[in-house]
């Protein structure tokens, strides 16, 4: 009788305890929607902080644990110091590297921010990549050259000589040779980006746990574009290399998802990132460095602009002599600083709308980097305490 009462006793427990765990999974959600810098500010910038900590904290653990790779970094970054401070005729290659380093580390960075962040990203092609490459087409297509510089004070400055000789029309091929090494960085930026996803399930399926984005995805709603990207992210194992690199070479809301699931299914690393590498380094940043030099064409776009003056009269004059303000910069002398026409609306200028626009975009993705940062953390911790419930369940379902 003692025994069966105590079996009983167990059953009801085990029967709570589930009861408790959907209540909790149902509040800590609600609790998690809300961790927002706009709802709740300072619990948010802790759980960030805390967030950033244990991230430290892991790589310090996993350079100690990598002993050999910590070393090369180590002395690599001691013979760059040692040649950087010391004098002698190398250092006349090392500020030249050092300039060309800077301006392709600058390139794959903004094509981590541009990747980063499970959706979230800074849309960097939009605001840099894209407006540099039209600003080299355009200066080709009026210079009627290649040789002017693109970074520095003197950039997108037609040469003295450049009206002076009789040369064959610039063509697209040159002009994307002129911008693919940035183009290259951004996109090798951009699948540097997309690891975080892929290392995260990874990580979760070697030690035992799920995936809390695939969980989220399989709850949907059963629609057709559910379906649709259900049928998409099967297809992706079967294909192996050739897959990811197809889904990453082509504008893809799905891909953050391509990379979960890819860690989640433990395909190789090498694997992973080459193809994603190839993907959107090599093919999808060179069609889309393809498609903005050929919209950009200087006579296209006078063209454009005759049409739209014509289509709409407020604008008859303006654009034209916009275009050809911007068409005098180029033919400045080298180190002329660009004059700004002083007027009572200068604040609502083009250039201070399009800093505007940056800028709300920077903040914007700062903003959703605290609040995933902060919610993933809090989301950890949620999973944790849970985990301490269903060991309870466990201990009374063995008794």
């Amino acid at each position: 009788m003692d025994k069966l009462r105590e079996r009983k006793s167990n059953a009801i427990n085990v029967s709570n305890l589930n009861a408790s765990i959907e209540r909790i999974r149902a509040a800590q959600e609600r609790r998690l929607k809300k961790l927002t810098l706009f709802r709740r500010p300072i619990s948010t910038l802790l759980c960030f902080v805390l967030y950033c900590r244990a991230y430290a904290w892991a790589c310090i653990e996993y350079f100690g644990q990598h002993r050999t790779l910590s070393l090369s970094i180590l002395g690599s970054l001691l013979a760059a110091v040692l040649l950087y401070v010391t004098p002698g005729p190398h250092q006349l290659y090392v500020q030249s590297f050092e300039e060309f380093a800077l301006i392709m580390s600058w390139w794959v960075f903004l094509g981590i921010l541009s990747s980063v962040g499970l959706g979230t990203g800074l849309h960097t092609f939009v605001l840099y990549l894209g407006p540099y490459i039209a600003s080299v087409a355009m200066t080709a297509s009026e210079c009627g050259t290649l040789d002017f510089e693109t970074h520095g004070d003197n950039s997108f400055v037609c040469p003295e000589y450049s009206g002076e000789i009789a040369s064959d029309p610039i063509t697209m091929p040159q002009i994307l040779l002129k911008v693919w090494l940035e183009a290259l960085m951004w996109g090798a930026g951009t699948a540097i980006g997309e690891l975080p996803p892929y290392l995260v399930a990874r990580a979760a399926r070697l030690s035992g746990k799920a995936s809390q984005e695939l969980e989220e995805f399989e709850q949907e709603n059963n629609t057709f574009i559910h379906r649709m990207k259900k049928q998409a992210l099967s297809f992706l194992p079967r294909l192996g290399f050739f897959g990811i690199m197809l889904f990453a070479s082509i504008p893809n809301p799905l891909f953050d998802l391509a990379g979960i699931t890819c860690g989640h299914l433990l395909i190789p690393f090498r694997t992973f990132f080459l193809a994603t590498l190839a993907g959107k380094a090599v093919i999808k940043a060179t069609l889309q460095a393809v498609f903005v030099i050929t919209l950009f064409d200087l006579k296209k776009i006078t063209y454009l602009i005759e049409a739209l003056e014509a289509l709409v009269p407020p604008l008859q004059g303006k654009l034209h002599d916009l275009l050809e303000k911007e068409r005098r910069k180029l033919h400045r002398l080298p180190g002329t600083p660009i004059q700004e026409t002083a007027t009572a609306s200068s604040w609502l200028s083009l250039s201070f709308l399009w800093n505007m626009v940056i800028f709300t975009m920077i903040a914007y993705f700062l903003v959703s980097i605290i609040n995933a940062c902060a919610q993933e953390y809090q989301a950890q911790k949620n999973e944790e305490e849970l985990q301490k419930i269903r060991n309870l369940q466990n201990i009374y379902r063995k008794e």
